[in-house]
C-alpha cells in the first residue's frame, strides 16, 4: 500500500469520524430545542390561564355553591379549571423538579 492509499483511507475514516460528531451534535441541538419549545409553551399556557384568572376573579376565587348560579357559569367554571389542569400538567411535565413552579401551582390548587 502506497502513501498516498493510506492517506486516502485515513481521510475517509477521518470524514466518516466527523460525520458521526456532526450527527451526534445534530442530535443534541434537536433535543435541545425541543425542550425549549416545552418550555416555552408551558409558561404561555400558564401565563394564558393568569389572564383569565384575573379576567373572571369570580372563577379565581369561586366557592361551589356561591358562584355557581347558572349551568353557564358552571360550565364556563368548568373549561377555566381544565385549562388550569392542561398548563399545570405541561409545567409539570417541563420543569419536573423545580421547587419554585411547585410551589406556584400548589397555591393555586389550595
Amino acid at each position: 500500500m502506497t502513501r498516498l492509499e493510506r492517506a486516502a483511507h485515513l481521510s475517509a475514516i477521518g470524514t466518516a469520524f466527523l460525520a458521526a460528531i456532526g450527527l451526534w451534535v445534530a442530535v443534541l441541538q434537536i433535543r435541545a430545542s425541543e425542550q425549549t419549545q416545552r418550555e416555552a409553551s408551558a409558561r404561555d399556557a400558564y401565563k394564558e390561564y393568569l389572564k383569565l384568572a384575573m379576567e373572571k376573579p369570580e372563577f379565581a376565587e369561586a366557592r361551589q355553591g356561591k358562584a355557581m348560579v347558572s349551568p353557564a357559569v358552571k360550565a364556563s367554571y368548568a373549561w377555566f379549571v381544565e385549562y388550569f389542569l392542561y398548563s399545570a400538567e405541561q409545567i409539570h411535565t417541563s420543569f419536573p423538579n423545580d421547587r419554585e413552579w411547585e410551589s406556584a401551582l400548589s397555591e393555586q390548587i389550595c
